[in-house]
């Protein structure tokens, strides 16, 4: 009888220890990339009123604290400066068995968000392939110090405290799966770096901003109707607020280095309220994160020919550029230069490792401040009136010139009539500008570059990033 109660005292024991055990969300998992110099924030959940240990075994330091009612806790763990050493992070709840996370590393971390072009995965879509991506997934087990968390596609109408997504290490079977933006962008960081990069992928092909916002913002914004239209199923994933729910609210605590963004194909019919509407989220994702004005960073959408429907994704372009002024520490990377002639019709462009460069380049030169790096593309500045009717246009980002593959177009010209023609084109070397004139049009008045949907750019400055689209005038385009 004795040994009968004995035994069930044991399992009895056994079944409260293991209830006990400290639960953890997917994204505080083993391979997972700590900031480095940080005050890092852990937390998970247990019962309430519980004791909370933690011993990450770079330090000799142990944190404590007390689960809430709630049974959630919090602990900022202070990080080493990034190394290429593995440790592990001991999390015990009371005196029951530890949790342990295993194989974390310490260096960069970056958020990546968006839609479907953010999304893209190295193996790329159905008869979409990214171009390299192959070479990248063979390769890909030589980078054992980046590491990627793909975060689930989940959605829901109030904030939620969990969401699927663990940390995977580079091998073939897990880089296929890697969006190739992302991939790219932190490749090109840790080489460059030489310490351990990071990236959480939580992303939604066909996703609009307004999903990636809270639904008080979004009124506050003047979007009607926002919990019906959350709820309306036959938007699909034009739906506001439900990505931001379910995918991005419950990574808030996680600490970050800052903000990568590849989206907007989705708001060419709305354009017009693209610049504010992207500006209030940044600023909004800043205060959520509680981490001062992270930097951002955002792909211009490429060139696509959108008829029949008649949008226009020129615009989209111009209110990304108003967006640059409008939100501090940020960069846009161009891409109106990296589309294939066959490829006016593929919504996501194959060239996906370019895109992360110019990412990984901003944020090198503007984050990290590496010598020598230039990241941003050269932007219009002023334009004034030469003789013979000629302007001369000047830019920024382009102190050693430009470069270019052939003749220059792109350019069209306007007289007060405000009917354009195309331009010539003249590069003045010494004076690192470029010089426009038009047979047709005897005073020159407005300039627009690339202002069509579908505009193959080559003019570039000496780090082969393209002269972004520009337009002189107001007019109203219809």
């Amino acid at each position: 009888m004795k040994r009968f109660l004995f035994a069930v005292l044991m399992v009895v024991g056994c079944a409260l220890s293991a209830v006990a055990e400290v639960r953890l969300p997917d994204i505080m998992s083993s391979n997972m990339v700590l900031q480095q110099l940080s005050e890092a924030t852990l937390w998970g959940y247990a019962e309430a009123g519980s004791k909370i240990t933690i011993k990450p075994s770079w330090d000799k330091q142990t944190y404590t604290t007390t689960t809430s009612a709630e049974g959630e806790w919090f602990v900022k763990v202070a990080t080493p400066q990034a190394s290429n050493t593995t440790y592990t992070i001991s999390v015990q709840e009371n005196k029951s068995k530890p949790t342990v996370i295993e194989n974390v590393l310490i260096g960069e971390v970056w958020f990546c968000s968006g839609q479907s072009n953010m999304f893209m995965p190295l193996k790329g879509y159905t008869s979409q392939p990214v171009e390299g991506g192959a070479e990248m997934i063979l390769n890909s087990s030589e980078n054992k110090t980046i590491r990627v968390a793909l975060i689930s596609k989940r959605d829901a109408l109030t904030p939620q405290e969990k969401v699927d997504g663990r940390w995977l290490e580079c091998n073939p079977q897990n880089a296929q799966l890697f969006s190739a933006t992302a991939y790219t962008f932190a490749l090109q960081l840790n080489r460059v770096l030489d310490i351990p990069v990071g990236v959480i992928t939580c992303s939604w092909g066909g996703s609009h901003v307004e999903g990636w916002m809270p639904q008080e913002l979004l009124e506050e914004l003047g979007y009607q109707n926002v919990p019906e239209c959350a709820a309306d199923q036959k938007r699909g994933n034009s739906r506001p607020m439900v990505m931001y729910n379910g995918m991005l609210y419950p990574l808030r605590h996680y600490t970050i280095k800052g903000f990568l963004w590849y989206q907007g194909c989705s708001n060419v019919r709305y354009y017009k309220d693209y610049a504010r509407y992207q500006a209030a989220m940044v600023a909004h994702w800043r205060d959520l994160w509680g981490l001062g004005e992270l930097p951002f960073y955002f792909v211009e959408i490429a060139p696509y020919d959108y008829s029949p429907m008649d949008r226009k994704g020129y615009m989209l372009r111009e209110q990304q550029r108003l967006s640059l002024d409008m939100i501090p520490n940020s960069g846009m990377a161009s891409t109106v230069d990296l589309l294939q002639p066959y490829e006016t019709k593929v919504i996501h462009p194959s060239k996906k490792k370019e895109v992360g460069q110019r990412l990984a380049m901003l944020a090198l030169e503007k984050t990290y401040k590496i010598p020598g790096i230039e990241g941003e593309s050269p932007r219009f500045v002023s334009m004034e009136q030469r003789e013979g009717g000629k302007v001369a246009l000047t830019f920024t980002n382009c102190r050693n010139g430009f470069s270019t593959k052939g003749p220059v177009t792109g350019f069209v010209v306007a007289g007060e009539d405000k009917v354009f023609h195309p331009a010539k084109v003249e590069i003045l070397s010494q004076e690192r500008k470029i010089a426009l004139s038009c047979p047709e049009v005897k005073e020159i008045v407005a300039v627009r570059y690339l202002y069509d949907n579908v505009l193959f750019a080559n003019l570039h400055n000496m780090w082969e990033l393209p002269v972004l689209p520009f337009r002189t005038d107001d007019w109203e385009i219809e």
